[in-house]
């Protein structure tokens, strides 16, 4: 064996394939085969072979299965007496998975017929490895399956191989047949096409391969320059997260500083506030109690007024009595005394009583002798000051008589 062959070996055994390589239906149409590949990524292979019948019977078009509810299908794929909402959910993702299959082929062929392809090398890798849900990998046994049991090759798998250094890449798929033949022994065509497909499908990509996570890419040259660029670009990476990170960290503590001064201030305008309005309400409560002490104050005052009124009421009465006693007196010295005829005569009053009676009468009499007196006074005074206005009238009235 050549050196290629022992470094194709070497990378197979590296590559590990989920479940091996589906075994392909004994009799079926390509469309079929897909959709048994399909099935076998949620089912086991008797039970995805089974479900392959089962739609077959049900529908004569296929295209009568590519516009049914997934519930339908899934009804179909599930097992004999599954009829239960809860067994039915278990199959709902194969059955999305068949409707998505037969739209993907109906779009890429305008039908749901692949056995043109057969007859069409040139054309078959890329329109079947354009399905997605067949890809490089289970797309190589379809194109098995077309060109009769020859070696697969679609140009995602060319890429591959010409990546590891074991041919070299070109457009001529008959070129790289011929070019893979000699990296494989006899019959194992098919496993290194599905390999490589899946290496291709996984990580191998045309524009952005995944060369750090590939299994070969110790194997790879241009995977271990894939992978010092990504370490590269990781390390920049890396220290931008980190500058960002100290910035995003800087900015969140100016900004919790700045939430800090905003919630001081609003504090201390919120304070601010309160005390002005604890000095209003002081202000209008010592208002209110200044109010009602004057109102106090006043009751108080006008309850004392009427207080002393009330006890300076007979206090008055007896002065109006002894007013009135004094002038029946006074109207009583300047006549004679009337004679009590009709009953006994009064006691006679005391001495000091009547002297005190005369000495008020000699005081009304000096009073009004003073009061005659003032009044003459006056008289003599009014006629003294009248006399020269009279002289002046009658020098007036001379004067218009001569005139």
């Amino acid at each position: 064996m050549s050196k290629k062959s022992d470094l194709t070996a070497k990378l197979l055994a590296k590559i590990d394939l989920p479940g091996g390589i589906p075994e392909p239906l004994a009799e079926g149409t390509l469309l079929e085969q897909g959709i048994h590949l399909v099935l076998v990524g949620f089912l086991p292979a008797a039970r995805a072979r089974a479900a392959v019948e089962a739609l077959r019977t049900e529908y004569v078009d296929w295209n009568e299965a590519r516009v049914a509810q997934a519930q339908e299908l899934a009804g179909l794929i599930a097992a004999r007496g599954g009829s239960g909402a809860a067994r039915l959910a278990k199959y709902l993702p194969a059955a999305r998975e068949v409707k998505a299959f037969l739209q993907e082929v109906f779009q890429k062929t305008h039908g749901l017929d692949l056995e043109p392809l057969r007859e069409d090398p040139q054309n078959a890798p890329r329109v079947i490895t354009s399905v997605e849900q067949l890809g490089n990998s289970l797309g190589s046994i379809i194109l098995w399956l077309a060109e009769g049991g020859a070696a697969p090759v679609t140009p995602a798998i060319v890429r591959v191989l010409d990546r590891l250094g074991l041919i070299a890449r070109t457009g001529s798929m008959r070129k790289a047949r011929e070019a893979m033949l000699g990296l494989a022994a006899e019959g194992s065509a098919l496993r290194l096409a599905v390999s490589f497909g899946l290496v291709a499908d996984r990580w191998c990509h045309q524009r952005k391969p995944s060369c750090w996570e590939c299994v070969l890419v110790d194997d790879c040259s241009t995977g271990r320059k894939v992978l010092r660029e990504w370490k590269v670009q990781q390390t920049r990476l890396a220290a931008q997260h980190a500058r960002e990170q100290a910035r995003r960290l800087a900015a969140e503590e100016r900004e919790r500083k700045h939430q800090a001064r905003e919630a001081e201030r609003v504090l201390k305008r919120a304070q601010t506030a309160a005390r002005k309005l604890e000095r209003e309400r002081e202000r209008r409560a010592g208002e209110q109690a200044r109010k009602k002490a004057a109102e106090a104050n006043k009751k108080e005052q006008e309850r004392r007024r009427a207080a002393a009124a009330r006890k300076a009421a007979p206090g008055k009465e007896v002065s109006t009595r002894q007013k009135k006693t004094r002038a029946g007196r006074r109207s009583r010295s300047g006549a004679a005394p009337a004679q009590d005829t009709a009953g006994p005569r009064r006691k006679t009053r005391s001495g000091g009583a009547k002297k005190t009676e005369r000495a008020s009468s000699a005081e009304r009499r000096r009073s009004t002798r003073k009061g005659a007196a003032g009044a003459t006074t006056r008289s003599s005074s009014s006629a003294a000051s009248s006399s020269p206005t009279r002289a002046g009238r009658r020098t007036s009235g001379e004067t218009k008589r001569k005139r």
